[in-house]
């Protein structure tokens, strides 16, 4: 019984991702290749190797040019699909390195027919910066990527792309880790001293937090599978749709983190490409809030699961010396 139990979710994923996979073939050739002057072609389908999902699909077509497709079964997920195309469409605008659509198929009308809401995006020939080992000029070119994202900036307000937040940014940035440290206390993670002790560490931080004037747009996930080098060096970010507005840090850390993994020789090559195109004072800058960003990211993940949190909170409290 036990057996049953455990096996049955696993095939019940393992069904609705066949399914899925199913549909998005049929909406390929009936949909996407016709719009893009290839009806009638064959075509291969993959899972990318990075970033792996369900929703997400490699497609090279025979004798044409290949492309990602991005589908969603859900009516209730369409207003966050929708999201994600006008987020893409405001990173092209800029002019800024994301792969741009090549179709679109989000009208009622295409749900109902195909069992899927649609976007083609444009492929990017290249391989992922995580396989760039011995090629370091691709933490370099990301330096150049990011330094370039972060140049369009916004006086007026900072937070999600399409929903911005007023006030002050280092109010915000002080609640929510205030907040995830008493839920930490909650929860017996912290003690009440260990607590009180991080909460004055984060707090000296806020007049420089407080100078900030203007807020950079941020990639804010900005993780090994967000990133691509294309075959002459250049690099590009991959799945703006979390974008918005705040400061440059919240992607420097975690790309240092999640893509150089913390190695000093790639860290260098990312910073020295990055500051090189970037406004001196931001590295004075940097060198005042980098260690609150560094923890904050330590504090989030020991916020969301008990697995590695030890781990994490051994990180913050090394960070912030307590």
């Amino acid at each position: 019984m036990l057996e049953v139990v455990t096996q049955a979710p696993e095939l019940g994923i393992e069904t609705e991702r066949e399914r899925v996979e199913g549909l998005a073939r049929k909406a390929i050739a009936t949909h996407v290749l016709p719009a893009l002057g290839a009806e009638g072609r064959d075509f291969e389908l993959a899972l990318p190797a990075y970033g792996k999902s369900s929703l997400v699909y490699l497609v090279d077509v025979d004798g044409g040019s290949s492309f990602v497709l991005r589908v969603e079964p859900s009516w209730r997920r369409y207003p966050a699909f929708r999201r994600r195309r006008n987020a893409t469409l405001f990173w092209t605008r800029h002019e800024l390195p994301t792969p741009r659509l090549l179709y679109q198929g989000l009208s009622p009308a295409t749900r109902l027919k195909t069992g899927l809401f649609l976007l083609a995006e444009q492929k990017i020939e290249g391989i992922n910066l995580i396989d760039q080992a011995q090629h370091r000029g691709g933490y370099s070119a990301l330096g150049r990527t990011l330094a370039r994202v972060h140049g369009v900036r916004r006086s007026w307000h900072h937070g999600a792309l399409f929903r911005p937040e007023l006030g002050s940014y280092a109010a915000h940035f002080q609640r929510r880790n205030q907040a995830r440290l008493r839920q930490l206390e909650r929860e017996g993670a912290l003690t009440s001293e260990a607590q009180g002790k991080l909460g004055r560490w984060f707090e000296q931080f806020e007049p420089a937090l407080r100078s900030v004037k203007s807020f950079n747009l941020i990639h804010h996930r900005c993780s090994e599978s967000d990133v691509m080098v294309d075959v002459e060096g250049k690099a590009w970010m991959l799945g703006p749709y979390g974008a918005g507005f705040g400061l440059f840090e919240t992607d420097l850390v975690r790309a240092e983190v999640y893509i150089c993994r913390d190695d000093p020789e790639k860290v260098g090559r990312l910073q020295q490409a990055y500051f090189g195109s970037f406004h001196p004072e931001c590295f004075r800058l940097h060198e005042r809030v980098a260690p609150a960003f560094r923890a904050e990211l330590h504090l989030a993940h020991a916020c969301r699961g008990v697995t590695e949190r030890t781990q994490e909170l051994e990180s913050l409290q090394r960070i912030a010396n307590v």
